[in-house]
């Protein structure tokens, strides 16, 4: 298979929804307006690389109950996410970070961008390893 890109580009475009990437794929998330994955559960593959781009005014970030990106076991793949704009774009979301050294980069543009963001381990197949690129 291909990547697949989920588009979620304009006002609330995808607020409150559950986006699943294939198991075994890579994906791209595009979250692109104010609003657009607010409150939203992400679904990353379980062996492949996994983009999310989060651009506009709380584009991922807080608004009620927090946006969340989940690994799906076993949770080898790579994650990197993009919140530009600091615009709170990226504030207060849950991050599991995939279970691999060098697997979790996150690009933060501005001070309010990645505000309050909580990272946590995958739930699954903890081992030692495991890095955090913060930009």
């Amino acid at each position: 298979g291909g990547a697949l890109t989920l588009n979620c580009n304009g006002y609330a475009s995808c607020l409150t929804s559950s986006l699943q990437c294939p198991t075994d794929d890579p994906c791209d998330i595009d979250c692109i307006g104010q609003s657009a994955c607010q409150t939203t559960n992400m679904y990353c593959p379980a062996t492949q690389p996994c983009d999310i781009v989060c651009d506009g005014l709380r584009a991922c970030g807080i608004s009620g109950a927090n946006s969340v990106i989940h690994q799906l076991a076993p949770s080898t793949g790579t994650l990197t996410l993009i919140c530009r704009n600091n615009q709170a774009s990226c504030q207060s979301i849950d991050v599991t970070c995939p279970n691999k050294p060098g697997g979790c980069n996150i690009d933060c543009d501005g001070h309010t961008a990645c505000q309050s963001i909580n990272l946590k381990r995958p739930t699954v197949g903890i081992e030692d390893g495991g890095a955090l690129t913060l930009r």
